[in-house]
């Protein structure tokens, strides 16, 4: 596992689902932890995680996100140990670089970020590269040792499934088997009591991170441009990702909505941050990819209404849920119905309710000592 608030979520999820036979680790993690709370998280070192895969009482290894960096540890896991892959978002992205080919960030917020000249004249010579690569009808692929270390993998499960048709479908070479779990359940993790259904206010949830690939200068934009913003805030999750990123947004932020514009650049504990969504009748998520999906559970439960970009691989997937959604271009202030809030919060409750991720974490574990 890597540091960070989502593990304490999956350590009480597994001892939930069969208590006692786990073991939790991070790998050269930096001192002190920052996010996670959960004490039975040991930090141990490279070559310590290897000689614990030599024990004979391992049936499996659970990549709780696999960055590009922890390939190299797929190689030594003997035959025999089952490999897991629960994927976060950024570290299987990469493999879909060509179902996006103009890139996860819009020209304008690419704008305030660009690199200095050097590396911008490197990223230019690659994009010319890669465009021509597939104007011939070829497409960029991962190094042979990437390809070599990935199909280790034995189960993989990426936030959306439809995330992973969308890696096999453009990787033969990926085997592993699709198993659905995730991370959080509505009672522990995406609600408050008597908060549900409470999110009737006017004001605006944009974003959820300080990262480019929330395309904040163009929804600041249409914001501007299509909505009333009379007694309205415009609250702007800018906490973590990129500072720098972070100070240009709220710069311009500031310059087009004014007073409107309220960024939050502080961890703020769970409770008061629930208490803060639970203003925003709106959502607005101007992501292409699938980002910040515990954001919009927990809004979605709230009551809110959630805009998407029609791109973005958790628009279809949600309204195949049976969620109503707003679309990102298509801006507008009516709130949803009563109703339309009560099929959005069932949908939710049917997929991560806790009977429901307690089933398919008890269905992981069964395939890990099967």
């Amino acid at each position: 596992m890597l540091d960070d608030k989502f593990n304490d979520m999956a350590m009480r999820q597994f001892e939930d689902a069969a208590p006692g036979i786990h073991e939790y680790m991070m790998i050269n993690a930096t001192l002190p932890v920052r996010y996670v709370k959960n004490s039975g998280i040991h930090n141990i070192t490279e070559q310590e995680f290897l000689l614990e895969l030599s024990r004979n009482d391992v049936a499996a290894v659970m990549f709780h996100s696999l960055p590009i960096d922890r390939y190299r540890l797929l190689a030594s896991i003997p035959d025999g140990i089952k490999v897991f892959w629960f994927g976060w978002g950024y570290d299987y992205y990469p493999l879909l670089k060509n179902e996006f080919p103009n890139g996860l960030v819009m020209p304008r917020t690419a704008k305030i970020s660009r690199p200095k000249y050097t590396k911008r004249l490197i990223y230019a010579i690659r994009s010319r590269v890669k465009r021509s690569l597939q104007s011939a009808g070829l497409r960029p692929a991962p190094a042979i040792t990437d390809i070599l270390a990935l199909q280790r993998i034995d189960y993989f499960s990426p936030v959306l499934d439809v995330e992973y048709h969308l890696v096999c479908k453009h990787y033969a070479w990926f085997t592993a088997k699709y198993i659905c779990w995730n991370y959080g359940t509505v009672e522990d993790d995406f609600s408050l009591p008597g908060l549900i259904g409470g999110a009737t206010g006017k004001n605006i949830l944009l974003g959820n991170s300080a990262a480019h690939e929330n395309n904040h200068i163009e929804i600041i934009d249409a914001i501007k441009n299509q909505l009333d913003l009379s007694e309205i805030k415009v609250i702007v999750p800018l906490s973590y990702g990129d500072n720098k990123y972070r100070d240009e947004v709220i710069r311009y932020g500031k310059k087009v909505l004014g007073e409107n514009f309220v960024p939050l650049i502080d961890f703020m504990p769970y409770d008061q941050y629930i208490q803060t969504l639970s203003s925003c009748g709106f959502v607005m998520m101007n992501h292409l990819r699938q980002q910040a999906l515990g954001n919009i559970c927990i809004s979605i439960l709230l009551g809110a209404k959630i805009f998407l970009h029609p791109i973005n691989p958790l628009y279809n997937w949600l309204k195949a849920k049976g969620v109503v959604l707003g679309n990102i271009e298509e801006l507008d202030d009516s709130p949803l119905t009563e109703e339309e809030r009560d099929t959005n919060i069932k949908a939710i409750r049917a997929h991560w309710g806790r009977e429901a991720q307690r089933e398919k974490t008890r269905r992981v574990v069964e395939v890990a000592l099967a």
